[in-house]
C-alpha cells in the first residue's frame, strides 16, 4: 500500500489508483493462462500482481476522500472500504453460480484417489467445475475492469480553495493541540523516515498486520474449511460468505462512524476484542458439537 501513497505523490491520484487498477486487473486475466500451466506461475499472476495492485490501489481514494470529508474521515474511509469488504456479496454468488451451478459436492481423498495424506480435507473433482476455472478469471477480470474504469472516471481529488483552507484549518487546529477530531492528540510533521522510526508508527504498522491476517485467513478459507468440517454444501456456504460481506460492509460504516464519534482507538482496541472473543468462543468444542453455529462466526467475524 505505501507504494499507491508514493505513486499518488509523483503522478496524481487518478493516474496511481489506475495503475492499481490495471495491475490488479492484468493479474487476473494472465491467471487464466497461468492456471492450467503453472502453479508457480499462478502464485505470481494471481498471488503478486493481485496483491500488489490492489495496494496500489488502495489508498489514494482512501485520501481523497478524507480531504473532502475532513471532520468525517471515520465515515469517509468507511464507505470507501465498505464498497471493497461488500464485494464479496456479489462475486460470491457469480463465482459460484459460473463454477458449480448444479452444487456439485467437495469429495475427500478417497474419492480423489489421491496418495497424498490430506487428512478430512475436500476437493472438486468434477470435470465440469474444473473447466470453468480459467474461464471464471476472464469473466472476472473483465468485471473488475469495467468496475475500476468507472470508478477511476468519478475519483475527483478536492481542488477547491475553500475546502482546502478547511484542511489546513483543522490540521492546524490539531497541531495546536485542540483536537477538531475526538481522540485526536498533537500533529508534529515528520519525515516518512522518522515516522517509520517511532513507536506509534511500529504498534499500528503490528497491528494490522495481525488484524489483516486473522481477516484475510477467515475470508479466503472459509469455504474450504466448511466443505471439510461443517456443511458440503457449495452453494449455503455461498450464501453465508455473501451475508457476511454484507455484514463486512455495514461494519466497516459503523466503526468509521465510532472512530468519528469517540476516538480511533476506542474503536480497534473494541473491534480487536471483538474479534478475539468470537474466535475463542467459536473454535471451542462447540462448534463440533453444532456444525452450522460456523454461520455465527461468519456473521460476527465480518463486523
Amino acid at each position: 500500500m505505501f507504494l499507491g501513497g508514493i505513486l499518488e505523490k509523483k503522478v496524481g491520484t487518478r493516474f496511481a489508483t489506475l495503475i492499481g487498477c490495471l495491475i490488479t486487473s492484468l493479474g487476473v486475466f494472465l491467471s487464466a493462462y497461468t492456471i492450467k500451466v503453472s502453479y508457480y506461475l499462478f502464485l505470481v499472476t494471481y498471488g503478486v500482481m493481485f496483491g500488489v495492485g490492489i495496494g496500489i490501489a488502495y489508498a489514494p481514494p482512501m485520501s481523497v476522500a478524507m480531504s473532502w470529508f475532513p471532520r468525517h474521515r471515520g465515515v469517509a474511509n468507511g464507505f470507501i472500504v465498505a464498497g471493497f469488504g461488500g464485494g464479496a456479496f456479489i462475486f460470491d454468488q457469480v463465482q459460484t453460480a459460473f463454477l458449480n451451478p448444479h452444487n456439485v459436492k467437495a469429495v475427500g481423498a478417497k474419492e480423489l484417489g489421491t496418495s497424498q495424506d490430506i487428512g478430512d480435507d475436500k476437493y472438486f473433482n468434477d470435470d465440469l467445475v474444473l473447466a470453468q476455472v480459467p474461464n471464471m478469471f476472464i469473466l472476472l477480470g473483465l468485471c473488475y475492469t469495467t468496475l475500476q474504469i468507472v470508478g477511476v472516471l468519478l475519483l475527483f481529488p478536492v481542488n477547491s480553495p475553500e475546502k482546502s483552507e478547511e484542511i489546513e484549518a483543522l490540521n492546524q487546529s490539531e497541531g495546536e493541540g485542540t483536537p477538531a477530531l475526538s481522540g485526536s492528540h498533537q500533529v508534529t510533521s515528520m519525515t516518512p523516515k522518522e515516522v517509520v522510526k517511532t513507536r506509534h508508527f511500529i504498534t499500528l504498522w503490528c497491528m494490522f498486520l495481525l488484524n489483516a491476517v486473522c481477516v484475510l485467513f477467515i475470508s479466503t478459507l472459509y469455504k474450504t474449511y466448511g466443505e471439510s468440517e461443517v456443511v458440503n454444501d457449495d452453494r449455503y456456504l455461498t450464501t453465508l460468505g455473501s451475508a457476511a460481506a454484507v455484514c463486512n460492509a455495514v461494519g466497516r460504516i459503523l466503526w468509521g462512524l465510532f472512530a468519528d464519534k469517540v476516538s480511533f482507538k476506542a474503536a480497534i482496541v473494541t473491534l480487536s476484542s471483538a474479534m478475539l472473543m468470537a474466535s475463542l468462543y467459536i473454535t471451542t468444542y462447540l462448534l463440533s458439537q453444532l456444525g452450522k453455529l460456523f454461520s455465527l462466526f461468519g456473521f460476527v467475524s465480518s463486523l
